[in-house]
């Protein structure tokens, strides 16, 4: 699978009840809420995938409030980050890249988790892969919560998404649905 297939899938899926599309290409990710008369936008970087997996996730989480606001108003901490600016990242991006797992495993796309945080201090380099080790336990469990949660709400977009993803692979699967 691709990142013009996700487009494909997602905007089919979505794009006239929720007024919204995705679209791949932009230089850093960003969400840009329907206005008036114009479709909202979910721009991914370059044709990445991941990233699009990435924000598709963001997006299937955004409560309706959420979605009316740009970047759905979250205040994004840019690196380099410090130890408890990291741990805040991580814990805001938990249910995030837990979905995003999961949405990965369908389209068989290596899932690597996001640190974002390439160029931090020394004191935090040190520390990383303690969080990264507790950021992957976390992502484990939230992958499952996101089973169990898909199961129990089918009509949430997020298992609207996954059922997308699920029928576009019929055949290629490995019992991951």
């Amino acid at each position: 699978m691709n990142s013009e297939t996700i487009c494909d899938l997602f905007n089919s899926t979505f794009e006239k009840k929720y007024r919204v599309r995705l679209i791949g290409g932009a230089a850093e990710p960003i969400y840009v809420p329907p206005m008036e008369k114009e479709s909202g936008s979910i721009c991914f970087r370059e044709d990445f995938i991941s990233s699009a997996l990435h924000e598709v996730a963001h997006w299937c989480i955004a409560g309706k409030d959420r979605r009316q606001m740009v970047d759905f108003g979250y205040e994004y901490i840019s690196p380099p980050r410090d130890e408890n600016a990291q741990k805040v990242f991580l814990q805001a991006e938990r249910r995030a890249q837990g979905l995003e797992r999961l949405f990965s495993e369908l389209c068989w796309v290596p899932f690597s988790p996001s640190l974002d945080n390439l160029d931090c201090d020394q004191a935090t380099a040190k520390k990383m892969p303690k969080l990264v080790l507790e950021f992957e336990t976390a992502l484990e469990t939230e992958s499952q919560n996101w089973k169990l949660t898909i199961s129990r709400n089918p009509a949430s977009r997020a298992a609207t998404f996954y059922d997308a993803l699920r029928e576009n692979n019929i055949g290629q699967s490995d019992g991951l649905c």
